[in-house]
């Protein structure tokens, strides 16, 4: 995971790798599993199981991992022959000025996960030090990151290290001593939920939640395979792109399915300290820590970058990391993370837009050609309008504008939307082309 913060502290250049720095799969497979041990990944399945039961916990599971590795493995081969991540793909579909609606979604969305993260930290010592009040341990939570991110992140190397050695260790033991207590709830794979909603209803709304997830974990393989060597076209793809998506949704959901059984609470926060104890504390702490630094880096990173691309201007980095944690520890006082089924379906939409329009450019070569040279340009029209107009179709759908059928398929709305647009652009844009030549031609005779 050391490994995996300095590649993503370089990955940002604005360029594509080249050959001669590439690396092999086994760094970059592990470096991106390391990103798996996030906490959230359990919270959600946990979550999801409490509120509709263990059969719409598996089909989240199976949804999640099958959507999330089919797109990983099709993009992070787009990003192993171009070299290119997400900056500069997004600059290839929207333009350079464009690039920077992605970027300012992209640090929105970091930082939302930053605050799920940081309040298992902060529920976790709630657990243990009931005494703490929550105007101390919330901004804590958020300030504590800041130092090492300040730094510069090669001061978390040992850190990163020994902390997935003990997420392993701690994780084992807490498997260990959930399977020796007495059951709170049912067997994890029957947990009856209770007032569960219809189950049509209960499963749209668990793949809504999940798609938030599962687009901007796809996105993140992607940062990591522009380091991939060209020779591993087979094997880096699968080790990447599945390898992480497969970690993140299918072992750690079954993880969250299990505890969630075992102690009827879905925040990990608590399950690990009523498995550990203090330990248990140290566990949450410890796992959250190696993630957060990440979202803070690149969250921070995506909004000075929107602020370049969109405005034109200089900002300070650091200063923009001091306003991130500044919000992130209001957001935490003000329990934001109460409201994270809402926001996953939010975060959905917006990943949705930009990951599809990557994958369509993986087989669409008419649309879009990453591989070649692109021109620079400010804006691109076709993928910017399909981009911002998918999105405000989708957050309509969220609000109920179109009905309640429509606001449980919300992403899928934002999805087709995007197709339709992406379409028209390209029948408007053919035809428009070919009026410009007819008018040449005529101009010429």
């Amino acid at each position: 995971m050391a490994g995996a913060i300095d590649q993503i502290d370089e990955e940002r250049g604005d360029a594509p790798v080249p050959d001669g720095e590439r690396k092999s799969w086994p760094i970059l497979m592990f470096a991106t599993i390391g990103l798996g041990t996030a906490l959230i990944y359990m919270q959600v399945i946990s979550v999801i199981a409490l509120t509709s039961g263990s059969l719409i916990a598996l089909l989240a599971i199976a949804y999640s991992t099958i959507v999330s590795s089919t797109i990983a493995w099709a993009i992070t081969r787009l990003a192993l022959r171009t070299g290119k991540g997400t900056s500069l793909l997004a600059q290839d579909l929207l333009g350079k000025r464009g690039a920077g609606v992605f970027s300012l979604l992209y640090g929105i969305t970091l930082f939302i996960f930053f605050i799920a993260e940081a309040n298992i930290m902060a529920t976790s010592i709630g657990q243990v030090l009931a005494g703490v009040p929550d105007w101390l341990v919330m901004p804590a939570m958020a300030w504590l990151i800041v130092p090492i991110v300040w730094f510069g992140l090669a001061v978390l190397a040992r850190f990163q290290a020994a902390s997935f050695i003990l997420y392993i260790v701690l994780l084992s033991v807490a498997l260990w001593q959930s399977a020796n207590v007495d059951q709170a709830v049912q067997p994890w794979l029957s947990i009856p939920p209770h007032d569960a909603p219809e189950f049509s209803a209960g499963l749209l709304s668990a793949l809504g939640i999940m798609n938030g997830l599962v687009f901007i974990s796809a996105l993140v393989s992607v940062d990591f395979a522009r380091h991939l060597r060209k020779d591993q076209q087979l094997i880096g793809p699968f080790a990447v792109g599945i390898g992480f998506q497969l970690f993140a949704f299918c072992i750690a959901g079954l993880l969250g399915l299990w505890f969630a059984s075992r102690y009827g609470v879905s925040n990990p926060g608590e399950y690990f300290v009523l498995a550990l104890g203090g330990w248990g504390m140290v566990f949450a702490i410890a796992t959250q820590i190696r993630i957060n630094v990440a979202n803070m880096y690149l969250g921070s990173k995506g909004l000075a970058n929107s602020v370049r691309e969109l405005a034109g201007m200089g900002v300070s980095e650091r200063k923009v990391i001091v306003l991130f944690a500044m919000f992130a520890g209001v957001a935490l006082y003000a329990h934001l993370a109460h409201f994270l089924e809402t926001l996953l379906n939010v975060l959905g939409v917006f990943m949705i837009t930009f990951t599809v329009m990557l994958f369509v450019s993986c087989f669409g070569r008419t649309w879009s050609n990453p591989e070649a040279e692109v021109v620079a340009t400010d804006w691109r029209r076709a993928g910017l309008s399909a981009f911002v107009g998918a999105n405000i179709i989708g957050l309509l759908a969220i609000a109920g504008t179109f009905g309640g059928f429509a606001q449980s398929i919300s992403t899928y709305i934002a999805c087709a939307a995007q197709l339709l647009v992406m379409l028209g652009w390209k029948l408007f844009g053919a035809s428009h082309g070919a009026a410009e030549a007819s008018k040449d031609k005529s101009a010429v005779v």
